[in-house]
């Protein structure tokens, strides 16, 4: 018999001795659903990219200060793509972790690095931002690296901008500071102070490997000198340098030189002391060893 104009066609199985009618237009439906085609009958298109880049810091990673980098997906069309995941790897020195984040659109899981983006429509950008916090301590040469990549439903016309990578390696700035001045006698010190030398560290980086020396002949002392580490209490014989070892940011360390001084060796140039302070600076490698050189009267 001929079947009508506008009739569902209709297949009948049997399954265990029952008739099952599945309408063949259900199937379709869940055919086309299931590989991404779009109203009119052709596949869903879009173009999607991922870019990152630095976006408060600069490029450069400072142990002691803030960075922080933008993660951007873009989706050119033509059509709009759905299911769309940005999944990011980054790896990072001890000492350094995420202190917030924020999306545009999505949700943003931390602990795994995938950004739930979901659809995103033809023209459309979406963005991620992660700030990291990088501790003073942080020693220099450490490298932070990011690589991320975006998927989707559907056909993804150019493919190769779909990933992102950059790497940054971390330096340290310390600003330290010395300042020298004569001292009088007085305390439990029963020789004369001859001078005090106070180093403090400005950061935003630790002042690592931090020591000091002065220019005072041998011949100046009539018995030798020796020194008091205010901070430590340490005392011991003055050979003319003093390690100090690494400096926080803020933290400042005092040291008092004394002695009983030859008045015979006494002149116009050994009476002033110059001292000099270095340290390890990553940031400027030109001029990174020596602060200051500082003179002051030792005698009235």
């Amino acid at each position: 018999m001929a079947q009508s104009s506008g009739a569902v066609s209709r297949r009948r199985v049997f399954v265990s001795g029952h008739q099952l009618a599945i309408p063949l237009i259900v199937g379709l439906i869940a055919l086309l659903s299931a590989v991404g085609m779009v109203a009119g009958g052709a596949s869903a298109t879009s173009d999607l990219s991922l870019s990152s880049a630095p976006s408060s810091g600069g490029e450069v990673i400072v142990a002691g200060e803030a960075f922080g980098y933008t993660v951007t997906v873009r989706n050119s069309g033509p059509d709009d793509a759905t299911g769309v995941l940005v999944s990011s790897d980054l790896s990072i020195p001890e000492g350094v972790s995420i202190s917030s984040f924020a999306v545009s659109g999505g949700e943003y899981d931390q602990k795994t690095g995938v950004w739930t983006v979901g659809s995103l429509p033809a023209g459309e950008v979406e963005s991620l931002t992660i700030e990291l916090s990088v501790a003073s301590s942080v020693p220099p040469g450490g490298a932070i690296f990011y690589s991320g990549k975006v998927t989707g439903e559907g056909t993804d016309l150019n493919p190769e901008d779909d990933e992102a990578t950059w790497q940054s390696a971390v330096t340290t700035d310390a600003d330290v500071e010395v300042i020298v001045t004569s001292s009088s006698p007085g305390g439990e010190l029963e020789d004369r102070y001859l001078y005090t030398v106070a180093i403090r560290n400005h950061g935003p980086s630790d002042a690592r490997n931090v020591w000091f020396k002065d220019l005072i002949p041998a011949a100046i002392w009539l018995n030798g000198a020796r020194y008091r580490d205010e901070a430590t209490g340490d005392e011991g014989e003055w050979i003319g340098f003093l390690d100090l070892g690494d400096l926080a940011p803020g933290e400042a360390r005092t040291t008092i030189v004394y002695g009983d001084p030859c008045p015979a060796a006494l002149d116009q140039s050994s009476s002033r002391v110059t001292i000099t302070v270095w340290w390890t600076d990553a940031l400027d490698q030109a001029c990174n060893s020596e602060v200051a050189s500082c003179r002051v009267d030792i005698l009235d």
